[in-house]
């Protein structure tokens, strides 16, 4: 590779090439990140074989060019026919390769007037480009026109990681990508916690159409005092629309695309809110059924949880719920009803209100649960068998004191009623086709069935 993709530095390619020669080594280079912007000689270069990559140079995609030095051999790409000079069999397109030639034309100009290097973004982005860090100035040898930031924020600030600063970037329509750590910045040793500060951009222009992006190769620089233009009540938005969509497509299949498109705001506009869409995920988890106040402004971009926070957030509000969960305690002994008919209400009444009010996590988790392993070891594992056991105990021993009557199958009678109670509660909100009912009247409904279902007979 001539010229990084990423962080612009140029190989020495023609020490390379030289002692290739040799020992008489074919050499290769991929010249698609250098051709128009610095000076490409294949003699100079003293390589064997360079390929050009059209897109890069605003021809369109699909075209590029490979030279071949005389006297160099090499297997087709496609047999057959003898197009390409024998080297790829198959019509040739005219029109990509006089695309690829009329652009070629306007490179010399580019690098003749040097590094452009490095300008402001406009409209106050609130970016600056200081001192290079990890990537190199055209000085330094490195292109100028790559854009490879590394962001780096100011000790002791809680500025926005490069997501965040992606969707104010793509705001000025300057196309840019985040990655979680480019295996470029990888094998240089950038650590982790810088790496994932990675902000890629392309910021070119023909001389005709000047523009003041162009080569930036340093480092981008966060500035605490940068205005915030958040809606305040979009937040909320953000979370019910995740949710809907988590419970929608499931955990897999949900792209952050999914959630903009249905909220009618440009993708990069998501990573204002969160880093990722595990944050987006995360985000749904902890605020969908609305037990924890939403976040400020200053708390967003909300980070990416590490690995398995997400799941010891479920397992802290499972165990939240059963500590003092009625069915718990008569189960343990620590709280008596002596009336049967009382004990099942209250048992059955508890569990499906904490159910209710916290439906929107639960559907989450249970939905989900398929395409995340270790959420649902522990949603199965500590959430509804833990249930289902419990529930079970409490049958038969009530079944054999005879406050309730004898079933030939309390795993199947406990499972029942901890379903219906599920459906009632929780998943009939979600149906496509809703039975209209109030809460308080579906509740009162449900538990005197299943409360009389289980009652001797007098």
């Amino acid at each position: 590779m001539h010229a990084n993709n990423e962080v612009g530095t140029i190989q020495p390619i023609a020490e390379i090439a030289a002692v290739a020669r040799e020992r008489g080594v074919l050499f290769h280079t991929d010249a698609a990140q250098s051709v128009g912007k610095i000076p490409t000689d294949v003699d100079a270069l003293g390589v064997d074989l360079l390929s050009v990559a059209g897109h890069k140079l605003y021809a369109p995609k699909g075209v590029g060019a490979l030279f071949i030095r005389r006297g160099t051999t090499i297997e087709p790409l496609v047999h057959g026919a003898g197009h390409e000079q024998g080297h790829r069999a198959g019509t040739e397109s005219v029109l990509l390769a006089v695309a690829l030639g009329a652009c070629k034309g306007h490179a010399p100009d580019r690098h003749r007037e040097g590094p452009r290097y490095p300008r402001p973004l406009p409209g106050g982005a609130g970016v600056h480009v200081p001192r290079p860090a990890h990537t190199q100035r055209p000085s330094d040898g490195a292109t100028a026109q790559h854009a490879q930031r590394e962001f780096r924020r100011p000790r002791r600030s809680r500025g926005p990681g490069g997501r965040t600063m992606a969707s104010r970037v793509h705001r000025l329509r300057v196309p840019c990508r985040v990655r979680r750590v480019s295996p470029v910045l990888a094998a240089m040793g950038v650590p982790q916690r810088e790496g994932r500060q990675g902000l890629r951009t392309g910021a070119q222009g023909m001389r005709r159409r000047p523009i003041r992006v162009y080569g930036l190769t340093g480092s981008v620089s966060y500035y605490g005092g940068m205005a915030r233009r958040i809606p305040p009540e979009r937040f909320g938005q953000l979370v019910e629309v995740a949710t809907k969509t988590f419970i929608g497509r499931g955990y897999r299949l949900t792209q952050m695309a999914d959630v903009a498109d249905a909220l009618s705001i440009a993708k990069g506009t998501l990573y204002g809110y969160v880093e990722s869409k595990e944050a987006l995920f995360d985000a749904a988890v902890r605020y969908a059924d609305g037990h924890l106040a939403e976040p400020d402004a200053a708390q967003l971009p909300l980070r990416t949880p590490t690995q398995g926070e997400t799941v010891a957030y479920v397992r802290e509000r499972l165990a939240a719920e059963a500590a003092d969960m009625v069915l718990v305690r008569i189960v343990s002994g620590s709280l008596v009803i002596r009336n049967a008919a009382e004990e099942l209400t209250t048992v059955l009444s508890d569990l499906y209100r904490r159910v209710a009010r916290n439906r929107l996590a639960l559907k989450l988790v249970d939905r989900c649960a398929a395409d995340y392993p270790e959420l649902a070891a522990i949603w199965f594992a500590e959430g509804r068998w833990a249930q289902h056991q419990l529930l079970m105990e409490l049958i038969k021993a009530r079944a054999k004191q005879r406050r309730v009557r004898r079933v030939d199958h309390p795993d199947v009678v406990a499972r029942t009623l901890l379903e219906t109670i599920a459906f009632w509660a929780m998943h009939r909100h979600f149906d496509p086709s809703p039975q209209a009912v109030d809460d308080e009247t579906a509740e009162g409904a449900v538990i005197d069935l299943l409360v009389n279902g289980l009652l001797e007979e007098s």
